[in-house]
């Protein structure tokens, strides 16, 4: 089947002109309203390659100082605080999959869009957000009585806080992607997580105990919010007529719909865990899941806005629609996927050195998890390809089918503790990506056979790598845990390195990317 655009949505703007549109009011008086000017596709690489190098030099920086937090804040906290605050997350993620309603993915995609419309979808925002952190808030005493535990009550108001200041930064944030200034949004993320991390670590330095993890996240979103206000310079007008903005409602709730399940079910393992087996055992298991996907997500989130906006204006050129993809996959999945691997061979020495010994049993929750992470690394392609073709209806299918999947598994792990289901959602998530990626390049301009060539150089490289790294160490014997995985790092990557570099895709992928850096260190220069 040849790939076709979906149809556009009718907008009441024109899509080429001087950058002035009409919109109706809620009178019916015809009223002057400025369209958002958009990148165009000249510049969509070079603004792509500009963005990309100076987000993954900053994630790069975040994902030290995310990781040194973590190593200083499992030695002041005990996994029980952990537990605590991770029993509050799921019913706090599933307020917030209503939240944002999509309609930042809809700001994102939209071919043609007023400032106008963007301000009537702020409006909405901030009373979806107002509305569920009061739904949340008065829940609260619900949530402490299914656990069985009072101090719950507290954590969920002041989440329920948290909630409603993240819901003001929603179209703010995706002004910033539309018009792909990926460098300043980079460096606002930058500021707002190191804030947000000094001042936990200072809270738990002085006792607070559970309370620094809620005031780290409290203080990222207020600093994250106030930024994305000042350095924008965009305040949100009044709302227009809510006809102005159906196809992006109708757009966001197909996307909104896919995020509730998915966030249901994802958070379904730390509600079950959590009931049954108690908050040490769920601190355990998710100071585990956090670690073992920092690297991935720390690689391909900040990168996912960028792929998004630039293929969202590419969705009617298919060519270049099919390379970029291609490119960004082979460019997330040769960074990641051997940091993967890697911290799963070591994940004895990741764990030690990282939360303590007191944390051993995190250890085979860990390994029992790394196959997930693995997959992560390329998972997150297909939310691309339906956010930028927006083929949000595509997407509710799929999630609900897998969605059920992964709550099976959970249910069928779940006896055997936290090791358990760990074992079942990493068996369903890697059964499910086959099929995942057939159903979502289906009438798309990616053929599935490119995608796994691209995936498959660096999977054979890490495990080859995977493969020297074991047998280092039953050669080399160093006491210091710290310089054993210092040994092992370079034996590993540098395995990586000649295994990808024997494949002619791997030489081909690394051409690309110095003509990638090389256009970074021309911008930088100029």
């Amino acid at each position: 089947m040849p790939w076709r655009r979906p149809p556009a949505a009718r907008t009441t703007l024109g899509e080429q002109g001087d950058g002035e549109g009409t919109i109706t009011d809620v009178s019916g008086s015809a009223m002057p309203d400025r369209a958002v000017a958009d990148v165009s596709n000249g510049e969509i690489r070079a603004r792509s390659v500009h963005g990309s190098g100076f987000v993954l030099a900053l994630q790069l920086l975040r994902l030290f100082v995310r990781l040194g937090s973590m190593v200083v804040i499992a030695r002041l906290l005990s996994p029980a605080d952990f537990g605590l605050v991770a029993m509050v997350l799921p019913v706090v993620a599933f307020a917030s999959a209503f939240q944002e309603l999509g309609l930042g993915a809809a700001t994102v995609q939209k071919a043609s869009v007023t400032f106008q419309q963007i301000s009537t979808l702020f409006w909405i925002n901030a009373t979806a957000s107002g509305v569920l952190a009061a739904l949340l808030a008065v829940g609260a005493p619900y949530v402490a009585s299914f656990y069985g535990n009072a101090q719950l009550t507290d954590i969920t108001v002041a989440f329920a806080g948290i909630l409603l200041v993240s819901g003001l930064a929603a179209q703010h944030l995706a002004l910033f992607r539309r018009q792909m200034k990926f460098v300043a949004l980079s460096f606002i993320d930058s500021a707002a997580m190191v804030t947000g991390v000094a001042v936990g670590l200072l809270s738990a330095w002085f006792g607070a105990g559970f309370w620094a993890l809620v005031v780290m996240n409290g203080t990222e979103a207020v600093v994250r919010l106030t930024l994305l206000w000042i350095v924008s310079g965009w305040t949100p007008g009044r709302p227009g007529n809510l006809r102005s903005v159906a196809s992006m409602v109708a757009f966001g709730g197909n996307m909104v719909a896919s995020s509730v399940i998915f966030y249901v079910v994802r958070h379904l393992d730390n509600i079950l865990i959590g009931k049954y087996w108690g908050d040490v055992a769920l601190g355990l298991y998710s100071r585990a899941y956090n670690l073992v996907l920092l690297p991935i997500a720390n690689i391909t989130d900040p990168v996912s806005g960028i792929i998004i906006a630039a293929l969202s204006r590419l969705q009617d050129h298919p060519d270049q629609y099919r390379a970029y993809f291609l490119r960004a996959v082979c460019l997330t999945a040769s960074l990641g996927m051997p940091i993967a691997v890697f911290c799963i061979v070591e994940a004895e020495l990741v764990i030690g050195i990282v939360f303590g010994k007191q944390w051993h049993e995190a250890v085979p929750i860990y390994i029992a998890l790394g196959p997930v992470a693995i997959t992560a690394t390329f998972n997150s392609s297909t939310y691309w390809v339906y956010a930028s073709l927006g083929r949000a209806e595509r997407q509710l299918r799929w999630a609900v089918i897998a969605s059920s999947i992964f709550a099976l598994s959970f249910v069928l792990g779940l006896p055997y503790g936290p090791i358990g289901v760990g074992i079942a959602y990493s068996a369903a998530f890697c059964l499910l990506q086959l099929p995942s990626l057939a159903y979502c390049f289906r009438g798309t301009p990616i053929r599935l056979g490119d995608f796994l060539l691209m995936i498959s150089v660096p999977g054979l490289a890490s495990l080859a790598a995977a493969g020297v790294t074991l047998a280092v160490h039953r050669m080399v014997a160093v006491a210091n845990p710290i310089a054993t995985l210092g040994i092992a790092g370079l034996a590993f990557f540098a395995s990586y390195g000649a295994a990808y570099l024997a494949h002619p895709v791997g030489r081909q992928n690394l051409h690309h990317l110095r003509g990638i850096l090389a256009e970074l260190k021309s911008r930088v220069r100029q």
